[in-house]
Order: C-alpha cells, then structure tokens, then sequence
C-alpha cells in the first residue's frame, strides 16, 4: 500500500509514498532518519491508511504508533485527514496562513495592496478561523467562481461569495488595523465589503487575485503548513484588460495640456505621453541632473524594475521636441537649488488621478480609464510604429512581450491603412501610422559622424542608429556595377 522514498544527497531524508482515496499520490516526509526507523514508521502508518480505507477499528499497532510520533509528524498525518489533531497541537487557521503570508512579503506598497484585497477576500469566503487543513480543492473552484459572481442587491456592505451570506467583519478590521489603506481599497475594487449590488470582478482582476491566492497556498506547502496546494489547479487566465485601453491621440495630448495649470502638471503629462515614464514613481525620482540637453536624452530610475537587477533600475530614454519645450519652460522657471524635476510630487497627500479628471474633463476629452497608463501604452505604441520592438521596450523598461500583452493598441487608423478607406485627416497622423512614409523615420544628418564618432559614452547605440544616426553616411554611395549580389559563374 506504501513504499519508502529517500531524499537528499545521501538518502537520509525518508518519506511514505501512498495514494490517497482519490487516487492521487502523496508523501508524509518523515525528515532524517535511519533505514530501520523509516521501515517501522512504514508499518505503523499501513495499519492507519488501512483502517481509513475499509473502515474497521484501528490496530494496536497503528495506535500506539500514532500515540509515540511527536506533535510534528502527527500533524502532518493529521492534515491528510487519517487521524484526528491532537487537542495539545495548535490548529493552524486559514487566518493564521493568511497573516503570516502578508507579514512575510518583501514587496512594493503597489503589490502589498493587491496581497491585500487577495486574502481579505480568502478570509470572508473561507472564514479566519477555518482549519487550514480542511480547505478542499472545491472551495478553490466556489471562491473562483465567486469573484465571477454579482454581489446581492440587498442593501448594505456584502462580502464576496461568503458561504453563509453574511458579512465577515475580520477582512475590514485587519484593514483599520493595518491603516485601512488596503481596506479602503479592496471595497473600492470589489473584494469584501464591496456595494451590494455590485457588478462581477473583471476577468483581469478575477486573474491577478487568482495568481495570488494561488502563491499564498504554494507558501503554505513550503512551509509545511498542508501537504498540497489545493489552488494549484486553478487556471488565473490573462491579467490583461483590453477592454480599458485607450489611445490618447495627439489632439487629445495637446488639449490637455493646454487645459493644465501650470509647468509641473504640464510636465508630468508631457512625461507620460511623449517619454512614456510610469506615473508616479518614475518621474516623483526625476532630478535635474538626469536631463542630458545636450544629447536629448533622459535617465530615468524605474523603482518597479529596480528588484530585477541594476541592469534594469536605470533605463535612458530619447527627449522628443514636444517633451523638450515644456521640460525648457519648467527648468527656466525652477527655483534655486531644487532638484526635483515635479516637486508637487513629493507630497504625498496629492490626489493625483482625481485632479488630474478634472483636466481632462476641463479640456473637452472625453474621460477614459486609467488616466497615466494609457497615455504611457500610446507614447509605447506611437514609438513601435516608428522604432522597432526591442528598441521601444529598451526605452520603456520592459520587455517586447510585456508590451504586446499591456500596452500596444489596435487604432482605427491601421484598419483605414490597410483597407484603403478615409485614412488620418492630417499628414502627421499618417505619417505617425505608416513609418514607410514618415520622413522623421528615414532623414539622416549631412554629418552623422562628426556629432557622435568621437563620444566616449556608447549607452543606446542601438537607439541612435534607429533614429538614422549611422557611423558612415551612405547616402552619398553609388551601387557598383555587379549590383547587391555577389557576381556567381555561369555553367
């Protein structure tokens, strides 16, 4: 019925390999020990598994194995539901995994938040005070299901998909206790204590808390909390949300800036459209001394890809003319001895998205969702028609796949190019979307090595030939007389 597995670099590590009722395989790791005390373990636990499966009273022998394994390993035995916990032994709860989870996580505020709005909704649909051990792959499919779900129209605040109906206070109260930032959060983006009534979970949301979760039990495992993760075979989808896009043309662009206040926000809309920064955080880190004017080029700290390496906290990304007029006024205007490029941002008390709705709606643009990202998705997508692939997600920070999944959009304007139909009203629209025809894709410098030839800073070079920068022009070249293929001898 069971059989001796070993593990480590030795085999000392022993463990009890054996099928479930299900069918499925499964181990009770024994840890370090000899031969001889594995094979008595391996006997003791045969008389267990064999009164769990034909439900006859339980052998001396499996009793009085049961009654000398200590509290560890009986608890493990325990968890796979063939002996009752011992009443000394602490019950670990679905609470008690989900705290240590948080506690644990060495992460961004961004990412806490959506650790956060994961487990307050584990913890309404599960209960706090659920043995850990009694959690079924079933519920992981009803706690999927429920995100899926309209919350009731009844009034009031509802938990999502709890089983009895009624609202879990511990997911809200964890939240006051933690500064309720992630609690005012998760009712905000539906999770317990979301309206009644309210609409289900977009998939891409229903993706993000299904990753998590599924991390969360995975922990649990390593932490030998429960002998499997009955998440694992729940399927999280795509975290992408097309349905939120938007291209923020360049009227648009104009019209919002021209309905700003003032330099910085007309600078943290230049940044984010034309440079395509992360707002806030890439241009909050912003300094005077990582502009280049003379070179057009700006250094950009990027505290998001920062834990991937130093390869990819630091990125330099090209000034185009647009972003270089509004950058000149604000410099021109800063203040003695101020670093930050946007000081505004340093408060933290800003309500950025909502002052800067109120620009929006003052410039005559209809509103679209998440303002910032899709102005950065269309500077991404404006520079790969122009540039390619690898060049953009350098510029960017992040890799080609990355922006094919989150940030390039399909415009109109590619289905008139390609059916022949009323095309972009104005020449720097088409030429923006068809790069055969953009004359800024294809002009070359009278003297491209003279500018660059003699630099000692070599950072981008990719970039520069893309922007028709070349070592040597050629422009001047003519084609030999055996034309571009090697001359071949005819037989």
């Amino acid at each position: 019925m069971a059989s001796i597995g070993c593990e480590g670099t030795r085999g000392e590590l022993k463990r009890i390999v054996f099928r479930d009722a299900a069918g499925k395989q499964q181990s009770l790791r024994l840890g370090k020990c000899s031969e001889r005390a594995a094979q008595s373990a391996l006997a003791g636990f045969e008389r267990v598994l064999e009164a769990h499966r034909v439900g006859s009273t339980l052998h001396p022998d499996g009793i009085r194995w049961l009654e000398n394994i200590d509290d560890r390993l009986h608890a493990r035995v325990a968890r796979f539901g063939l002996a009752e916990p011992r009443k000394s032994a602490d019950v670990v709860t679905v609470g008690m995994l989900l705290d240590r989870f948080v506690n644990t996580a060495i992460v961004k505020p961004s990412t806490h938040a959506a650790y956060l709005q994961t487990t307050f909704s584990l913890r309404a649909f599960l209960g706090a005070d659920r043995p850990l051990s009694s959690v079924t792959p079933a519920d992981a499919d009803n706690w999927q299901k429920a995100l899926a779900e309209p919350t009731p129209g009844a009034g009031g605040d509802v938990d999502v998909g709890t089983p009895s109906g009624k609202a879990d206070a511990s997911g809200r109260a964890l939240g006051r206790e933690r500064g309720d930032a992630g609690g005012k959060a998760e009712r905000r983006r539906g999770g317990p204590g979301r309206k009644a009534g309210g609409a289900a979970l977009a998939p891409a949301t229903r993706a993000k808390r299904t990753h998590v979760a599924k991390a969360i039990f995975r922990k649990a495992v390593r932490w030998g909390l429960i002998p499997s993760n009955t998440f694992a075979d729940l399927k999280a989808g795509s975290q992408a949300n097309p349905d939120r896009a938007h291209y923020v043309s360049a009227d648009d662009a104009r019209a919002i800036l021209a309905a700003c206040p003032d330099d910085e926000w007309r600078a943290i809309v230049a940044l984010s459209r034309y440079a395509g920064l992360r707002c806030p955080s890439e241009i909050t880190l912003l300094r005077w001394g990582d502009v280049n004017w003379d070179r057009g080029r700006l250094m950009v700290r990027s505290p998001k890809t920062a834990g991937h390496g130093e390869a990819h906290a630091v990125r330099v990304v090209p000034i185009v003319p647009e972003l270089r007029a509004i950058l000149q006024d604000l410099f021109d205007a800063a203040e003695v001895g101020v670093e930050a490029v946007v000081p505004r941002l340093r408060d933290p008390s800003m309500n950025l998205r909502t002052t800067f709705g109120k620009f929006i709606a003052r410039a005559g643009v209809k509103p679209y969702p998440r303002a910032f990202h899709n102005m950065r998705a269309s500077c991404a997508t404006d520079w790969v028609e122009r540039f390619p692939a690898h060049v953009v997600a350098g510029w960017l920070g992040h890799s080609p796949l990355i922006a094919a999944t989150h940030y390039l959009q399909t415009r109109d304007v590619h289905f008139d190019l390609a059916a022949g139909v009323a095309g972009p009203k104005n020449q720097s629209e088409r030429a923006a979307a068809n790069p055969a025809t953009n004359p800024a894709t294809q002009a070359r410098p009278s003297d491209a090595t003279g500018d660059y030839s003699e630099t000692d800073n070599v950072e981008n070079l990719g970039g520069l030939e893309v922007l028709g920068i070349a070592r040597k022009p050629l422009q001047n070249k003519g084609m030999g007389v055996t034309g571009l293929e090697p001359v071949t001898s005819s037989v």
